[in-house]
């Protein structure tokens, strides 16, 4: 069975982005706190890491 975890889903830089005004970037809602984009995969007994930045 293929399984996938979305490790991070913000963007480059992750999200909040410093020094940034957006709205997305200055609000307390712990949802609105994104680690860089990476991906997990599992499939017949082998694990796959995608993209993995610095925050893994």
């Amino acid at each position: 069975m293929l399984k996938v975890w979305f490790l991070g889903t913000g963007t480059s830089q992750g999200i909040p982005v410093i020094g940034s005004n957006h709205s997305v970037c200055r609000s307390e809602d712990p949802r609105d706190k994104r680690l860089r984009v990476s991906v997990w995969i599992q499939w017949e007994g082998h694990s796959y890491v995608i993209d993995c930045g610095p925050d893994f």
